[in-house]
């Protein structure tokens, strides 16, 4: 007698779609992981390098030598000098800039510099209300020569201050501050870092299964892409909150000097990324190799 055979069901659902209906619990987790790791990556990069007294005078001096960023404030000192005389700022104003400019290039005036970096520092980092202002003899007894040179008539209008010429780079009006900022990103960057790689390892802590670890890595890459394209529109967030040209400049170029210690933390984040990626492919195509060799070796007749 003969038995109808069985046919499947194909009213529920098989193990295939119940697998990937429990993945999306999975993919929100590392959505939410790379939000949290991406601050948190911002916070271990801004926070050591910029909220460090030292650390940030050193950076940033170096980055004040650059010709740019040295004929911006070339150009703040002498609008300063000639800030009441526009007539003699246009005859004179660019020859001045350029001599003032190599000036600032020389290891007589490189002491200047890591003031102004101290200054920009409080300024910046910690909300205090001050003008970046210079105040060499050396560079005072340079620029009254030349004024007396090239304008004589301006020499008893400069502005001295108990025998020192005060030149004022930037005023605190100009200035922005980053203290709240710095401060919020401080403690939710860590808060943020605990939580996200938790989340990142949650799924292969529960599940431990290849498509975790693939998981894992795709969150890493996306995190080190989000922070390389905040990179890359850091400049145009300056632009937008300075309207100063010369501060931009300043604060422009300072921004590229920390942003390479930002790059190459990045970096090992996103060869980690790659490296769980590619660890995780490999292990389901080696699994699966190894899954259709004993159905390959039962099929080859006797």
């Amino acid at each position: 007698m003969r038995t109808a055979e069985h046919i499947p069901s194909t009213d529920h659902p098989t193990e295939a779609g119940i697998s990937r209906s429990l993945r999306w619990p999975w993919r929100v987790c590392a959505v939410l992981a790379v939000v949290l790791l991406f601050v948190a990556n911002l916070e271990a990069w801004a926070y050591p390098n910029v909220a460090d007294t030292s650390q940030f005078v050193g950076t940033t001096r170096d980055v004040i030598e650059r010709e740019e960023v040295r004929e911006a404030l070339a150009t703040r000192i002498v609008d300063s000098l000639l800030v009441d005389a526009p007539t003699l700022r246009a005859s004179i104003g660019d020859t001045l800039i350029a001599i003032v400019t190599g000036l600032l290039g020389s290891e007589r005036f490189q002491a200047i510099f890591s003031g102004v970096a101290t200054q920009l520092q409080l300024a910046l980092v910690h909300g205090e209300r001050l003008s970046i202002v210079i105040e060499s003899p050396e560079l005072q007894a340079v620029i009254m020569a030349m004024v007396q040179i090239l304008a004589p008539d301006r020499a008893q209008e400069l502005s001295l201050e108990n025998g020192t010429l005060q030149i004022e780079l930037f005023s605190d009006a100009v200035l922005p501050s980053y203290k709240s900022e710095i401060t919020i990103l401080r403690w939710a960057g860590i808060a943020a870092g605990i939580v996200g790689i938790v989340l990142l390892a949650l799924p292969y802590a529960v599940r431990r299964d290849r498509w975790s670890v693939r998981l894992a890595g795709i969150a890493l890459v996306s995190t080190a892409i989000i922070t390389f394209l905040v990179i890359v529109l850091a400049n145009r967030i300056i632009d937008i909150q300075i309207d100063d040209r010369q501060l931009r400049t300043v604060v422009a170029h300072i921004t590229d000097g920390f942003f390479g210690w930002l790059i190459a933390q990045t970096t090992v984040l996103l060869l980690l990324g790659i490296a769980l990626c590619v660890y995780g492919f490999s292990l389901e195509r080696w699994w699966r190799r190894l899954a259709l060799r004993p159905a390959e070796s039962a099929t080859v007749p006797g």
